[in-house]
């Protein structure tokens, strides 16, 4: 298989297109990083102060947020907000191969004082200092924090949630990994010093359990300040499946936008330098990117090439720490072939009095579906007012069965479509209704 080798962090997103501009100090800009800013929780940050360098930006209200860089192998992204006077900060690292002109790196901030960190020195099996290894920290439903070493073997990541459990890996092209799991406490700068053996050709088992859900949302543009739409439908995506992992939509214009995401068991070896995720259909399969995170088990495919009404097969390999050089044993076998449907934009048509009752089109290839209510405009954290997720319908309408709501007031709504076996999903636009 052909390898298109791109670098990506934790929760990947790749794209076919970049754009180019000039910092405030006239320097040429042509490397776009998007992502999504969040406290801890996974809850969005809106208004956090993003930057690179001279180069800022702020997230949106659903977190998201879009930032111009160099075009350097390795950029630190940093991310601080105030809120009711309490300072939070984060970071991460965007790092990437020639040719990768916008990358996905998602942070999470803390509060200043509720934060502790770890350094410390990368060696080799005889005591020697190794560079630019890749040392990760990733903690439970957060995107893996990564940095590198320096010339001297040297590392540092700050900004760690005190008492979240972190997996810590260091990892490099030639070298076996190293882990460990550690807290750190708040104030605290933790010294954790790795020692890498010597790589061995060892072919890996492919990642197990392979399976795949596929989104269809209506157009909602999450760089803009006006998300709130885009925050709403990633509520609703959250309370439908308690496992998806933290994400941005990006803007394609007025199409719906279509993703896939993969999940396996992650393989914890000290081998592993990371997963190539491949798409495609009748044995022809392309690589959709090298995924550099052993600490991984997850990705989102939001090419903008995913098309809805399409099938798409997916096969996902491990990849020891001698890949590329290694031909005999470098990637493993492809797992089990996983196929995910995509479906249809998914239309409101009305909400009907006495009784109330929500209406929907018959357009989205969908074949069951779930009204989310909600007594506020939806958004992560909002928990629905009410819906029928226990006992979906099979009708093109749904009465309201839940508690008698309040005259005036109005409620806001959305309809979500299901399909082959629940792994098909489309989502409609917010709508509303004012209670009679």
């Amino acid at each position: 298989m052909n390898r298109l080798i791109g670098l990506v962090i934790s929760i990947s997103l790749f794209v076919l297109a970049g754009c180019g501009g000039k910092s405030l100090d006239g320097e040429v800009l042509n490397r776009e990083i998007t992502g999504l800013i969040t406290d801890i929780d996974g809850n969005p940050v809106r208004g956090a102060r993003v930057s690179s360098g001279p180069n800022v930006t702020f997230s949106g209200s659903s977190g998201a947020y879009s930032l111009q860089v160099r075009d350097d192998e390795f950029v630190e992204i940093f991310a601080e907000v105030d809120q009711d006077g309490v300072h939070y900060t984060g970071q991460n690292v965007a790092t990437s191969f020639k040719d990768t002109l916008a990358q996905n790196v998602n942070i999470a901030v803390e509060r200043i004082d509720r934060q502790g960190a770890i350094f410390g020195t990368v060696y080799d099996r005889v005591g020697r200092e190794v560079a630019n290894a890749r040392v990760f920290a990733s903690g439970a439903g957060l995107s893996s924090a990564m940095t590198k070493t320096d010339g001297r073997g040297r590392y540092e990541i700050h900004g760690l949630a005190a008492g979240l459990i972190y997996t810590v890996s260091a990892s490099a092209f030639g070298y076996s990994s190293d882990f460990l799991d550690t807290s750190v406490r708040s104030g605290e700068s933790k010294q954790i010093d790795f020692q890498m053996g010597e790589a061995l050709s060892t072919l890996l088992p492919p990642p197990s359990n392979l399976s795949a859900v596929s989104w269809v949302s209506p157009f909602a543009d999450s760089r803009s300040d006006n998300d709130q739409e885009a925050q709403a439908i990633e509520a609703v995506k959250r309370l439908f499946d308690k496992k998806r992992p933290v994400t941005v939509t990006r803007d394609r214009g007025s199409f719906a936008v279509v993703e896939v995401d993969l999940y396996w068991d992650p393989i914890l070896s000290v081998d592993l330098l990371g997963y190539g995720i491949y798409r495609g259909a009748n044995n022809q399969f392309a690589e959709v990117t090298f995924l550099r995170d052993p600490l991984a088990g997850a990705y989102i495919d939001l090419d903008p090439n995913l098309r809805e009404n399409s099938a798409y097969g997916y096969r996902v390999t491990s990849l020891n720490t001698l890949y590329p050089d290694d031909q005999q044993n470098g990637e493993s076998d492809p797992s089990e072939l996983v196929t995910v449907i995509t479906l249809n934009r998914l239309d409101l048509l009305s909400v009907l009095d006495n009784p109330t009752t929500f209406r929907w089109t018959n357009s989205s290839g969908a074949e069951e579906f779930v009204v989310f209510l909600f007594d506020r405009y939806p958004a992560i954290g909002v928990e629905s007012f009410w819906n029928n997720a226990d006992q979906p319908t099979f009708d093109l309408e749904l009465e309201y069965t839940g508690p008698a709501l309040s005259p005036g007031r109005t409620y806001y709504y959305l309809v979500l479509g299901l399909a082959d076996g629940q792994t098909a999903r489309t989502i409609s636009e917010v709508g509303s209704f004012v209670a009679r």
